[in-house]
């Protein structure tokens, strides 16, 4: 029931998106799950979301590999890369996004990420990027500040 109950809302929120998606917005956000995350409802959700606020989003799908993903950063240039994840376990991926990111040369996309996942406060402290919040609208919020370039917290997420 859960498996169907997801596919079907998939193909509802990939319906409303490609509604609301017209190829321009501010800004470039590529969204994703993190490595071994599966459960992607959450982030796309958050991705229709930023495209009804007008920002461009590419959303590259559940397990997002790091393997090839510089490439892509390279490639597409985007602002911003937001990763969600469900649990600790799979939070703990992000990681690997972020030596990515950080392996980039300047400029390079600031790093977000969200999801129950991310709700013990310590383990955020200890990771590279930029928490959303816990809902879709804290994460539209967010991602408004990051790309109207104030992090809130006066510099860069992906600095040491």
């Amino acid at each position: 029931t859960e498996h169907f109950a997801t596919s079907f809302i998939r193909r509802k929120l990939f319906a409303l998106f490609n509604v609301y998606e017209t190829g321009r917005g501010r800004g470039l956000v590529f969204t994703a799950c993190a490595p071994e995350e599966w459960h992607e409802v959450g982030v796309l959700i958050v991705s229709l979301f930023l495209v009804r606020h007008g920002f461009k989003v590419s959303y590259l799908g559940a397990s997002l590999a790091p393997a090839g993903l510089a490439e892509t950063l390279r490639h597409h240039r985007p602002d911003l890369v937001l990763i969600s994840a469900t649990s600790e376990e799979t939070a703990e991926n992000v990681r690997d996004i972020a030596d990515v990111v950080a392996s980039l040369p300047e400029p390079r996309p600031m790093l977000g990420y969200g999801g129950r996942g991310f709700d013990d406060e310590a383990f955020r402290r200890n990771l590279p990027g930029l928490y959303l919040g816990g809902s879709a609208s804290s994460a539209v919020e967010v991602v408004g500040r990051i790309l109207a370039g104030d992090t809130g917290n006066g510099h860069h997420p992906l600095a040491s």
